[in-house]
């Protein structure tokens, strides 16, 4: 998804996306073949997956075919079961910080993040969205997270009291896709709304990095 539009796939909200596809392995069992972007799936080792706005089809012969356009699916080369060495589709091996708002300005907390005691990133209140990846500011194993929310007001009064109104900031692990960016986890991360007042805000947090 584009970075204006990045698609929030989080433990907090929609499925993360660890259920295996047990529609295709059933699938498999009912069709002769089962293709994923035409590409057969006796060829690729694949678990551990989601696939959203796919259209299915079954040819004459009962074959099953898959259209996900968000995907890329490549063969292996070898039988699923002999390529477990191969590393799954979309698997999540970077981190990113990611901001989600369903208002921008409307809270105004600028949210500062700092990553083992450094200055990352300040994310505005008006901001529409930001996203950037973090992954070599972290250290294998134990990394402290700080995040620091500050009303700013801008010299003008509040624009909204809802707390439904809100700014959100992440920091999870994700993966590129044919340009769209999908967060699969949220290891830190904090929420701010509109309804809140105090000046400052901060929150540490321990996340441990693969």
């Amino acid at each position: 998804m584009k970075k204006s539009s990045i698609k929030e796939t989080m433990k907090h909200s929609i499925v993360l996306g660890f259920a295996a596809v047990a529609f295709l392995a059933a699938g498999s069992a009912r069709a002769k073949k089962v293709y994923l972007n035409g590409v057969d799936l006796d060829a690729v080792y694949l678990v551990n997956m989601n696939f959203k706005g796919c259209i299915v089809r079954l040819d004459a012969k009962g074959n099953v075919h898959i259209t996900a356009p968000n995907y890329e699916i490549k063969p292996t080369g070898t039988p699923a079961r002999a390529a477990s060495r191969q590393t799954p589709v979309g698997v999540a091996t970077d981190y990113y910080i990611v901001s989600f708002t369903n208002r921008p300005g409307a809270t105004q907390y600028d949210v500062e993040v700092f990553i083992n005691g450094k200055f990352v990133r300040r994310i505005r209140s008006s901001d529409k969205q930001v996203w950037m990846k973090v992954s070599h500011l972290l250290r294998r194993g134990r990394n402290e997270i700080l995040f620091v929310s500050r009303k700013n007001y801008g010299g003008k009064g509040r624009i909204s009291t809802s707390p439904v109104d809100y700014i959100r900031v992440v920091l999870g692990r994700g993966f590129l896709t044919h340009g769209r960016l999908v967060i699969k986890t949220a290891d830190a991360e904090t929420k701010r709304t509109a309804a809140e007042t105090k000046a400052v805000m901060y929150e540490k947090q321990v996340i441990v990095a693969r």
